[in-house]
C-alpha cells in the first residue's frame, strides 16, 4: 500500500511483482494503480521501489529480532531470585514466542 493505491486482492506479492515486470502484460487501472508520487515512473521502477522497501523492512526487522535474542540471552543469565521472578519469566517467555514466530514466518 506504500507504492500502490490499488491492486488485485486475489494475487500474491510475487504474482503482483511479476505482473508489474512483465512487459507483455497488458495492465489497466483496474489491475494496478500507483500513488500519484510515482505515476510518472514505469511499473518496473515502481516494482524496484517496492522491492527496496521490502528489503529495508526485512533488514531492520532482522536487526531488531537479533537484538531481542541478545536481550533474552542476557536476561536468562540475570534472572531475579525474588518475588518478581514470575513476572520476569512471563515477559521473557513472551519475547521468546515473538522471536520464534518471526523465525517461523
Amino acid at each position: 500500500m506504500h507504492w500502490l493505491s490499488d491492486f488485485p486482492n486475489d494475487k500474491t506479492y510475487a504474482e503482483i511483482m511479476e505482473m508489474m515486470r512483465d512487459f507483455n502484460h497488458t495492465w489497466t487501472h483496474e489491475d494496478l494503480s500507483v500513488w500519484e508520487t510515482v505515476e510518472d515512473c514505469t511499473l518496473e521502477q515502481v516494482a524496484d521501489f517496492i522491492d527496496d522497501t521490502r528489503k529495508h523492512f526485512e533488514s531492520v526487522t532482522d536487526g531488531l529480532v537479533n537484538a531481542m535474542r541478545d536481550v533474552v540471552s542476557l536476561a536468562i543469565g540475570n534472572r531475579p531470585d525474588d518475588e518478581h521472578a514470575e513476572d520476569f519469566d512471563a515477559r521473557l517467555n513472551r519475547m521468546q514466542v515473538m522471536i520464534q514466530e518471526w523465525d517461523n514466518a
